[in-house]
């Protein structure tokens, strides 16, 4: 995750981040929340829901297969 700061994008940043293929999110700087992990958990929070719409049924579920769902997702 980065806001695109000069430190963040200089052309020898860029270059090594391409090399070891790492995926950016560009993150606006003037956003209030800048803590990325609350957008991964609603985006998971969302797959699972998608995916799996009885995981909140009443069934009970092991630690084991929610793992297998978040893999998954």
């Amino acid at each position: 995750m980065q806001d695109n700061p000069p430190s963040h994008t200089a052309a020898s940043k860029m270059e090594d981040v391409s090399k070891r293929l790492i995926q950016l999110i560009f993150w606006p700087a003037d956003l209030p929340d800048l803590n990325p992990i609350e957008a991964v958990w609603n985006k998971m929070k969302d797959y699972i829901q998608r995916h799996h719409p009885n995981l909140g049924c009443g069934k009970q579920r092991t630690q084991d297969s929610l793992r297998s769902i978040v893999k998954e997702a």
